[in-house]
């Protein structure tokens, strides 16, 4: 199996919810080995994220799937990560009075 791939978002941008379901994990990029798909809708996706940081330092994300199905689980990690907002810049001083 293959993880969706990484993402690299500005500060603010929606997270991605997790995949739960084949269909969510092929559409987001994922994929899932040939007998994994020869019986559709049987395969079940999970996933754990384990956050990093938080939303004012940078935040990162290591979302694990599991995938199960018949005697050969899969397990694949795929990392977010969420710019520190930009600090203010001051574009200029009042002149000295």
């Amino acid at each position: 199996m293959g993880c969706p791939p990484d993402l690299n978002l500005a500060c603010g941008a929606a997270i991605p919810p997790g995949a739960t379901n084949q269909v969510a994990f092929i559409a987001q990029g994922g994929s899932i080995f040939a007998n994994f798909c020869e019986t559709p809708g049987t395969v079940n996706i999970s996933f754990e994220d384990v956050q990093i940081g938080d939303e004012c330092t940078g935040l990162v994300i290591e979302r694990t799937y599991f995938i199960e199905q018949g005697p050969e689980p899969g397990e694949c990690v795929q990392t977010i990560v969420v710019a520190a907002p930009e600090p203010p810049a001051i574009i200029s001083c009042p002149a000295n009075q």
